[in-house]
């Protein structure tokens, strides 16, 4: 519903509300993804090369509780976005979703976890983002 109204908006990940595409001091739409990637990008980066000596001996000495630690987050991540997918499903369908306090929580992650790319870098904003757009940049 936002991409219908007269200026180009997008859906806000955290409020659910339109924000405006329009750039200005107060509302840049790319840099916020951006800031946090960047960030935890160079930080990860310069703690590797600091430790890298120390990660490697204790990646050796731990290698099987890191790989069923790696197998359990990967079945956690997938049942995340069985969760948030059977959500949005039921209520196209018509139905109520999932309670308030649940739903606000399902809601404030989804597009992290449901790699909802369109949805947290705004694609919206460069150009209309029909299901073909969202499906190739989802599979990129």
């Amino acid at each position: 519903l936002c991409q219908e109204a007269p200026t180009r908006f997008y859906r806000s990940m955290i409020g659910g509300d339109c924000v405006s595409c329009e750039m200005t001091d107060e509302n840049n739409p790319f840099i916020e993804p951006l800031i946090v990637i960047g960030v935890l990008l160079v930080g990860a980066l310069i703690y590797a090369a600091l430790n890298r000596s120390h990660l490697q001996e204790r990646y050796r000495a731990n290698a099987d509780q890191i790989l069923t630690v790696h197998n359990h987050g990967t079945m956690m991540f997938v049942t995340y976005q069985i969760i948030a997918s059977l959500s949005k499903a039921f209520e196209f369908g018509g139905g109520s979703g999932y309670p308030r306090p649940f739903k606000q929580i399902l809601d404030s992650v989804s597009g992290i976890f449901t790699i909802d790319v369109v949805g947290v870098l705004h694609l919206d904003c460069i150009g209309r983002a029909n299901f073909k757009t969202q499906l190739l940049a989802s599979t990129l």
